[in-house]
């Protein structure tokens, strides 16, 4: 997350820019305590778009070239942080599916058995004796 000045080099623009944007519901975000804001990277490249060139290893604004490679470490930990999140909540589901697909298979796997061995009754009656058909008579 980003303060309003980190947010303000990052993009290019003033402090009292991003601040009307976040009044006026342009770009979002949270509010801290000390009545400051925080802004998360993404958000702020949604708005505001910039490239983060690699090669360099800063940060460059699109239209007026602002570096510097503090920023692009700040703005690479939001991001990655979000990209965990996402990753743990998709294994969580990768794992919940895979739990749901044995259960799955374990049931029919069962009512397979349980249908051959029915088929199998089915095909091969038992001679009843005669003695216990008249008792039951």
């Amino acid at each position: 997350m980003l303060n309003l000045s980190e947010a303000s080099r990052i993009c290019g623009k003033d402090r009292t820019t991003l601040y009307r944007w976040i009044r006026t519901g342009r770009l979002s975000a949270k509010k801290q305590d000390d009545g400051g804001f925080l802004i998360d990277p993404v958000e702020l490249h949604r708005v505001c778009p910039y490239v983060v060139n690699d090669n360099v290893k800063d940060v460059k604004n699109v239209s007026e070239g602002v570096a510097e490679s503090s920023i692009r470490n700040n703005m690479t930990h939001g991001i990655d942080v979000a990209v965990v999140e996402e990753l743990a909540t998709l294994r969580a589901e990768n794992r919940l599916l895979r739990e749901m697909t044995d259960d799955l298979r374990t049931r029919l796997d069962k009512e397979s058995e349980d249908r051959r061995r029915l088929t199998y009754l089915l095909e091969h009656k038992v001679e009843v004796s005669p003695s216990v058909n008249d008792e039951k008579s």
